[in-house]
């Protein structure tokens, strides 16, 4: 009876994986939790023929894709003439097509994914759409898009995603197909593979939001690695601190990364789990584990709490004492001195496989409660929580423009479909309501919504269109005040002054809007300038000194507050960082020229 129970229970299991996935020879495993909830029915239109390697990976995992095919590009909207099958399987997708079928989620990549049925593997580009970002791995969904070839690198992808609608959690990944040698890679294209014994014979590492590639040889030939900019940055940097600490001709393994290609076979890590390094000793993974989580707080200034590491790689434990627990206490709460700065030496010890480290010292130099003596004038940020713990108080211009562009990306989850026109009724009541009315941008009077329009505070003509669904940027207004301002730039004369209507305190709060734009629209080409007006194919917006004038003669309105508030509790979107820091701004642009360090430094 107790052998049938068990051949049983091992029957039901492996029914309950063949329900995911088709298949049941996976070592996951799935509890098969069916939950048919709809992540999102918005169509994505993306632009497959970039030319970023990272933007255009996708293939099956076999060689049937109709070579006479015509190529199509992803930006279209129109879907094909051929009938949608419901049963679609990844091995027949031929472009020009559409697809929808069940697939698993078996890796993610920024926002776009890997994905894999019991018949082959595909990759799903969904450019900078956020919408899809809360599917996790092991999530089966039913994926709606166009089958589209990007010709630039001969591949093919599912891209312009209609919908991604989630199934079941939790299901079993096909097994990873173990290669012998970089030949049999591209037999199993956009699949996870493992690989032995691969030497290192070139690492380029770019910290931030650039790629990063490796060139690795076996048996005589060689191939890339690639780690793109889209990954998550703090699974990014895992990676890159990994093979930081690795030297040319070192020996690895692979296991679980993606066989993707681009013009030719090339492997794709998701996650530093998928290095395998046998030969680490405990003091090489100290020094990776301090080098991804520890080094970069040394001799670091510091304004307001720290975030201490309390593990890390190799499932590595650290544990921290602070020399002076009345100014940083041992979990990193910063309690800012009254009189002159404090340095305060924090040691550390850090558990590997059992073995800990001696303890070992960094120091942090924590500044004086309203410090002026710095590099740009100091002002204290409005917000004090968790959200920032991953930005370096030590980080300056574009450097920390990325940064923050990564955690916006990162951390954009909206519960409903931002649409242009929806956020009148949809978001607007919410972010800038109160007794059933509206706030008027511009003039900060409430008014009925049925006498309002959509300011675009980036004007659409000058690349605004980029966030135009974004409600950081676009704001309730007055008819009869939009129609004023046109695409001018913003200043006191001369070009358009939000301050006209004596609502002085929009001169900041358009401010803080333009900073967030031209960080989350950076890749698109958004940008700032000192001048009084620009080409609008520049994408540019300013003036630049002016705007950082009034972001520190304005203080936050509490507008502000209540829009970055709800945006971030009540729609999961991301926060405007210049809201809840206004140092920021300085940071990034203050040393654009001579004008603008005079504004930063106090004189204006």
């Amino acid at each position: 009876m107790k052998k049938f129970k068990t051949l049983l229970s091992t029957l039901i299991l492996l029914s309950l994986l063949s329900a995911c996935n088709g298949t049941n020879n996976s070592s996951t495993t799935n509890s098969s939790n069916s939950s048919n909830t709809t992540i999102s029915t918005s169509s994505s239109t993306t632009n497959s023929s970039t030319t970023s390697k990272d933007s255009s990976s996708s293939s099956t995992n076999t060689s049937s894709t109709n070579p006479s095919s015509s190529s199509t590009s992803s930006s279209s909207s129109s879907t094909s003439s051929a009938p949608i099958n419901t049963k679609d399987k990844l091995k027949d997708i031929v472009v020009g097509n559409s697809f929808n079928g069940d697939v698993v989620i078996a890796g993610k990549r920024g926002n776009d994914f890997y994905v894999e049925d019991q018949t082959g593997y595909a990759f799903v580009y969904l450019n900078n759409n956020s919408d899809y970002k809360e599917l996790q791995i092991g999530d089966q969904v039913n994926l709606q898009g166009k089958i589209v070839e990007f010709t630039n690198a001969g591949i093919i992808q599912i891209s312009t995603v209609t919908s991604m609608t989630k199934l079941k959690s939790n299901c079993a990944l096909r097994s990873i197909n173990k290669v012998e040698n970089f030949d049999q890679i591209d037999s199993y294209r956009m699949g996870r593979i493992a690989i032995d014994n691969v030497v290192l014979e070139s690492k380029t590492i770019n910290s931030g939001s650039t790629d990063s590639s490796l060139k690795i040889s076996k048996n005589g030939k060689t191939l890339t690695i690639f780690i793109g900019k889209r990954l998550d940055s703090q699974v990014k940097n895992d990676i890159e601190s990994i093979f930081n600490t690795l030297n040319t001709k070192d020996t690895f393994s692979i296991n679980g990364a993606f066989a993707d290609y681009y013009k030719s076979s090339q492997i794709v890590l998701t996650s530093a789990d998928q290095i395998v390094a046998d030969e680490l000793s405990f003091e090489k993974k100290v020094a990776i584990v301090e080098a991804n989580s520890i080094s970069s707080l040394n001799n670091s200034n510091v304004y307001k709490d720290i975030s201490l590491p309390t593990s890390g790689l190799y499932n590595s434990k650290i544990e921290w004492t602070s020399s002076n627990t009345l100014v940083v206490s041992n979990s990193g709460k910063v309690t800012r001195p009254e009189n002159g700065d404090v340095k305060v030496t924090l040691s550390y010890v850090i558990t590997i496989d059992n073995q800990k480290t001696t303890s070992k010292n960094i120091t942090v130099n924590v500044k004086q409660k309203g410090n002026t003596n710095y590099e740009y004038v100091y002002v204290e940020p409005n917000y004090s929580g968790t959200y920032y713990n991953q930005i370096s108080d030590e980080l300056r211009g574009k450097d920390l423009l990325l940064q923050l562009d990564n955690l916006l990306d990162s951390t954009s989850h909206p519960t409903i479909n931002f649409t242009y026109k929806g956020l009148m009724s949809e978001v607007f009541p919410y972010t800038d309501g109160k007794d059933g009315k509206l706030y008027a941008f511009y003039r900060g009077t409430l008014a009925s919504s049925g006498s309002m329009n959509r300011e675009h505070v980036w004007p659409n003509s000058r690349g605004g269109n980029y966030v135009e669904r974004d409600p950081h940027m676009v704001r309730p207004t007055l008819t009869s005040d939009n129609s004023g301002r046109g695409n001018a730039f913003y200043n006191e004369s001369g070009n358009y002054d939000p301050g006209e209507f004596g609502a002085y305190q929009y001169r900041g709060i358009c401010a803080r809007i333009i900073f967030y734009c031209a960080v989350k629209a950076q890749e698109n080409g958004l940008n700032l300038v000192d001048k009084n007006t620009d080409s609008t194919s520049n994408k540019s917006m300013g003036k630049l000194s002016t705007l950082l004038k009034w972001n520190l003669e304005y203080d936050i309105d509490a507008t502000e507050i209540q829009r970055n508030d709800v945006l971030y509790t009540k729609f999961k979107h991301n926060r405007n960082p210049f809201i809840d820091d206004r140092n920021y701004a300085c940071k990034i642009w203050g040393d654009t020229n001579a004008e603008t360090r005079g504004v930063c430094s106090g004189n204006y």
